[in-house]
């Protein structure tokens, strides 16, 4: 999916058939559900390897679609820019995140509008009932656009980071700085978003915050 010029979110879907560049259409009267997973750190190869993914599926049923989503920056998006590991410091995630902060567009904001610009996909094929799903650093570019956007009905987020107040005031954290926004502690915090999306939070088969 082309989200801006020369930025793509690369999205693959479970199935039998063969399909490229676009996805089945919803079936005519059908709910449109859908369940998008929002990559940690490769959908590629969490599709293979997350039992959430696979418990998920099951809770789900066989006749609803399963996509998940690299979005800028993460598995088949993740930049090779800037030595042998990306996430290491002053890696590629490193350097992408501080360029950002530069020119004032924080790289979370990108990657959140990354997974509107799916739903909006999705959406162009009557996919629009989504039961939006991830664990890790995917739950809050997930998180932030499930906010944003009342086409996420569903929302199952693990291991998520439970506020920004913690990393600020911890001497030791691990949480990057393309994950964080700058200036966001004078007006809101991740509690805030959290609450917001209590309403549509899913049955989660593992429960467990960072």
């Amino acid at each position: 999916v082309d989200t801006e010029p020369h930025i793509q979110a690369v999205c693959t879907m479970l199935g039998d058939e063969r399909l490229y560049s676009r996805p089945p259409r919803a079936p005519e009267g059908g709910e449109g559900r859908v369940l998008l997973w929002i990559a940690d750190e490769s959908s590629d190869a969490e599709l293979r390897d997350e039992p959430l993914i696979r418990e998920l599926m099951e809770k789900e049923g066989e006749n609803v679609p399963i996509f998940a989503c690299d979005v800028r920056g993460v598995g088949e998006s993740l930049p090779q820019s800037a030595g042998g590991n990306p996430n290491g410091y002053y890696g590629a995630d490193y350097f992408y995140a501080a360029y950002a902060n530069m020119l004032n567009r924080p790289y979370l904001g990108g990657k959140t509008f990354d997974v509107l610009r799916v739903l909006d996909f999705l959406a162009g094929y009557g996919w629009n009932n989504v039961h939006l799903a991830s664990k890790g650093r995917g739950c809050l570019p997930g998180g932030l656009a499930a906010l944003l956007d009342d086409r996420v009905k569903t929302v199952s987020l693990n291991d998520k980071l439970e506020s920004w107040h913690s990393v600020a005031t911890d001497e030791h954290y691990e949480w990057p700085l393309s994950h964080m926004i700058f200036g966001v502690l004078k007006d809101w915090d991740l509690p805030e978003v959290w609450g917001a999306l209590e309403k549509r939070r899913g049955d989660t088969p593992v429960a467990r915050e960072a």
